[in-house]
Parts: structure tokens; C-alpha cells; sequence
């Protein structure tokens, strides 16, 4: 299950400040705003990483039956 962080309200104030760092003048405020973005992208990339772990894997089981079949056929896949 992929749970979509992106509606949360803390996560839209969080991308607020790291965007406009003016609005606060709390650097602890800032740095948790950065923290916040910082684990959302990367929350992101592992959805990818993992998207295109799967798609590598399901490639290299298509080519394997492949060359299963040519084997069994005689050289026709």
C-alpha cells in the first residue's frame, strides 16, 4: 500500500517554507520544513527504485521463458 503524504497539511506548510524561506525567521522551524521535503523526496525515489526493481525483474523472467522456449522449439521463439 502506497500511502500519499503529498495531501498532508504539514507537508504543503513544510514545502511552503522550503520554498519561501522568508516567511519564518525560526531556523528550527526551517530546518524541520527541509527534513520534512527531504524525507518526501525520498519517500518518492524509493516508490521509483522499487518500480524499476520490479520492471527489471519481470523483464529478465520474459527473456528467460524466451529462451526457454527457443530451446524446447529448436531455436524458434
Amino acid at each position: 500500500m502506497i500511502i500519499d503524504f503529498t495531501s498532508c497539511e504539514a507537508v504543503k506548510h513544510a514545502r511552503r517554507i522550503v520554498a519561501y524561506p522568508d516567511i519564518t525567521d525560526s531556523p528550527s522551524q526551517r530546518a524541520l520544513a527541509w527534513k520534512i521535503e527531504m524525507s518526501q523526496r525520498g519517500n518518492r525515489m524509493a516508490v521509483h527504485r522499487i518500480a524499476d526493481q520490479t520492471a527489471t525483474h519481470i523483464r529478465a523472467e520474459r527473456l528467460a521463458d524466451a529462451v526457454d522456449r527457443a530451446q524446447h522449439t529448436g531455436g524458434a521463439a
